[in-house]
């Protein structure tokens, strides 16, 4: 079977980098998954990629862990700092309201 494009170190090159993003990604959403149920949070997993948390007194944010941001629907405000970083964050939030 022929290719739309000729192999070429550049194209290998792409190809590692990528895969080495992948299982990047893949290690930490191991990682976060773990930290959260270990935290005690109550939270929805939406889809593969999306934890929703929806609990009273808290704002309404969807945690992404294969990236460990988290956003604020509520401010519509994005954070970065992996599972700990949003735990954190999340139980501060609660005292608030």
């Amino acid at each position: 079977m022929k290719t739309q494009y000729e192999e070429n170190e550049d194209t290998e090159m792409w190809r590692r980098i990528k895969e080495e993003r992948q299982l990047k990604h893949q290690n930490w959403k191991k990682t976060n998954m773990d930290l959260l149920y270990k935290s005690g949070i109550s939270f929805k997993i939406s889809s593969q990629e999306c934890i929703s948390f929806r609990n009273v007194g808290f704002p309404k944010v969807d945690f992404y862990p294969s990236t460990g941001r988290w956003r604020n629907l509520e401010t519509g405000m994005t954070f970065n700092g992996m599972a700990t970083g949003f735990i954190s964050w999340y139980k501060k939030q609660g005292v608030k309201k």
